[in-house]
């Protein structure tokens, strides 16, 4: 089974413009997203997620949430995790303090995996 982390974002305010897309980067290394998950649409202040598949076991995962509209991408702050060795069952969830950054906003992470 491989490893699944549900990463959730919030956008906080559009400053009068919904967001037309959101998502999430991440990837194996700090500041460096070898990896990202868009979405388009007309997207208000409201909290969004999404279930990614495929993480390597034992390793440091960074992620951070992002939207846009007009006035260009806003994102959270850097949030990371790391993945259990193989073989165990985990369930961990965090709630970070919100860092407002460019009014997005990562509110938490829930990692999910099942052992094999």
């Amino acid at each position: 089974m491989p490893i699944r982390a549900t990463l959730n974002g919030n956008i906080t305010a559009t400053g009068g413009e919904n967001a037309d897309t959101r998502g999430f980067d991440y990837g194996y290394v700090s500041g460096a997203y070898a990896s990202s998950w868009t979405e388009a649409g007309s997207f208000g202040a409201e909290a969004f997620s999404r279930q990614i598949t495929g993480f390597e076991f034992n390793r440091v995962v960074y992620f951070r949430a992002k939207a846009h509209n007009s006035a260009g991408w806003g994102y959270g702050a850097e949030q990371s995790f790391t993945t259990p060795p193989p073989g165990r069952l985990v369930w961990a969830k965090t709630w970070p303090v919100p860092r407002e950054v460019l009014e997005v906003l990562v509110d938490y992470y829930e990692l999910k995996v099942q052992a094999e």
